[in-house]
């Protein structure tokens, strides 16, 4: 059977422009406006004011992202679901895990990101041996039923072990998780967010 080389060229033209090493890597399905976006920008420009941080922000959807022009001057800035929007999600994977292995960022933040949850899922390990893994989680969505789903119930279970921390906007949803799962309230951290985030 004939070796597919696709993921490899993907993977070699997003990395060529790429000026490592970073400090810090933020996994993102988009930039657009909403509430966990905001947020995203306060996370981010928080983290590119520490001195000698160097950010590199991952978009993994063939999506638009109208608000990277938000985004400070200094941060990289990768488009991996437009770049690899021919890639099947398994190709798409293995061009992110190579890419945040290959880079090696000492901090790595996943917002929302459901392919940077599979990374974690299935790489973890090998991704945490030189990256402290972080998510953001903010709340359950419902189904019709009034059926709690998302991140929280769909990954955390199978991905907690690899994490270095788990980020809330709240207090509230940490605390019905830690209480119904039993996980150690010292993953565990609240983010307030200023009421306003600046040219947001």
């Amino acid at each position: 059977m004939p070796v597919s080389t696709t993921a490899g060229r993907a993977y070699a033209t997003i990395i060529a422009p790429l000026k490592g090493p970073y400090s810090h890597c933020f996994v993102l399905p988009w930039l657009k406006r909403g509430g966990a976006d905001i947020g995203t920008l306060h996370h981010i420009r928080a983290v590119s004011e520490i001195p000698k941080a160097r950010v590199w922000v991952i978009i993994t959807e063939d999506a638009e992202s109208p608000r990277l022009g938000r985004l400070p001057a200094s941060v990289s800035v990768v488009l991996l679901g437009k770049s690899t929007s021919k890639l099947s999600f398994h190709e798409k994977l293995t061009v992110l895990v190579r890419l945040l292995v290959q880079l090696g960022p000492a901090v790595i933040h996943n917002i929302n990101s459901q392919l940077m949850w599979e990374a974690i899922k299935r790489h973890g390990t090998a991704l945490c041996q030189q990256s402290r893994m972080f998510v953001s989680l903010f709340c359950d969505e419902y189904t019709v039923n009034d059926i709690p789903v998302g991140y929280a119930r769909t990954y955390l279970p199978a991905c907690y072990h690899h994490l270095a921390g788990v980020l809330s906007d709240n207090a509230s949803f940490p605390g019905l998780l830690i209480r119904r799962y039993g996980y150690s309230r010292n993953i565990f951290a609240t983010v307030y967010f200023p009421t306003s985030c600046p040219n947001g």
